[in-house]
């Protein structure tokens, strides 16, 4: 009942967990269609992307500092929330997979990573020495129990595409919210 109530009142531990419920229900689906509409090319295509992405906001990051990048988190964190809605909006209306395959990329390099990079931030901010440790544990295994739930319920219940993205979506607003609470509390 302690871990439970430690959960609770962290922040970044329930956003992760309730975060990870929402991306695990709707993620099999999500890919299934997407690797249904893509070849291998178009993978290679979006995984050589990602990569070059990681490689070209860490090399930013190292650059210009994490002090002066933190300064906007808040707006990567709301870029990540908008890029990701647009980008759904577009693959309600228009259905074409390919484009939401590669456009979660493209939005992946220029919000997530820096919100990524930026919550490393906060952790060593938040959480000193031993604490750090204890959190890390504890959030790898969250993520685990939250994906036990969501995988569980995706393989019960087929979830319609639809759905599927709005949950994904969820989990973006839920995890990104507590992200940014915790940014002003520590800042």
């Amino acid at each position: 009942m302690e871990r439970v109530k430690e959960v609770i009142m962290d922040k970044l531990l329930l956003g992760t967990f309730l975060a990870n419920i929402a991306y695990t229900i709707g993620y099999p689906t999500i890919q299934e269609v997407t690797m249904k509409a893509a070849d291998s090319r178009l993978i290679s295509l979006v995984s050589f992307i990602g990569c070059g992405g990681i490689v070209l906001v860490g090399q930013i990051w190292d650059k210009i500092g994490e002090e002066k990048l933190m300064k906007f988190f808040p707006v990567y964190a709301i870029g990540d929330i908008v890029s990701y809605t647009i980008l759904c909006s577009i693959f309600m209306t228009t259905g074409n997979a390919k484009i939401y395959y590669l456009g979660q990329v493209i939005c992946s390099i220029l919000t997530i990573k820096n919100v990524g990079f930026g919550l490393s931030f906060i952790r060593s901010k938040r959480y000193k020495e031993n604490k750090r440790a204890k959190y890390d544990n504890l959030a790898a295994v969250l993520e685990s129990v939250a994906s036990l739930v969501g995988f569980g319920i995706a393989a019960v219940v087929k979830i319609p595409l639809m759905p599927s993205v709005v949950l994904m979506g969820l989990g973006t607003l839920i995890e990104n919210y507590y992200m940014i609470k915790v940014y002003y509390e520590i800042k």
